[in-house]
């Protein structure tokens, strides 16, 4: 962003509006991020469960053809 065609008042004026802008999007994208990570909390239990118990199945398998 190209500033040097304008006032040193505009362009501490374009500086704060682009900063609150990259502020508000942070703000947006952590309230994404955090929302997904509730979501998937659930769905990473269940995942982990799921892993555990084809392990256990497995092993059963295993000991069982032996």
């Amino acid at each position: 962003m190209d500033y040097n065609h304008l006032s040193t008042e505009e362009q501490m004026k374009r500086i704060i509006e682009e900063t609150n802008e990259i502020l508000q999007n942070f703000h947006e994208i952590s309230e994404l991020l955090v929302n997904r990570i509730n979501r998937s909390d659930t769905a990473m239990l269940n995942l982990g469960r799921k892993i555990a118990c084809d392990r256990e199945d497995e092993q059963k398998s295993n000991r069982s053809a032996r």
